[in-house]
């Protein structure tokens, strides 16, 4: 079973876990790198295909994890992008994210 996310918690977890860059796979095959930045409070997602990097802050991943809590009340499956197709372009790298 999926568990609800902690906004505050999970989102330190998330800094403290990309100190070193991290690569991740999507489920089509793409990879990514992450890092954070705690400085900044912030998480840097590259994907290797367009070598462009985005930045993630601490307000998108409330948003993220405010309606991921909401999806799962709601009883669908999280860890569906489209989900949060209005609130963020990051959630499939957020949703690799916090497979971890």
């Amino acid at each position: 079973m999926i568990q609800r996310l902690d906004v505050e918690n999970n989102w330190k977890k998330v800094i403290s876990n990309l100190s070193t860059e991290t690569t991740f796979k999507l489920p089509k095959g793409s990879e990514f790198t992450a890092i954070s930045d705690p400085v900044k409070n912030t998480i840097t997602i590259t994907p290797k295909q367009t070598g462009i990097s985005r930045t993630i802050g601490k307000q998108e991943w409330t948003r993220f994890a405010e309606k991921f809590n909401e999806v799962i009340d709601s009883d669908y499956d999280p860890m569906r992008p489209g989900h949060y197709a209005k609130i963020s372009f990051n959630a499939s790298y957020l949703i690799a994210i916090i497979k971890m």
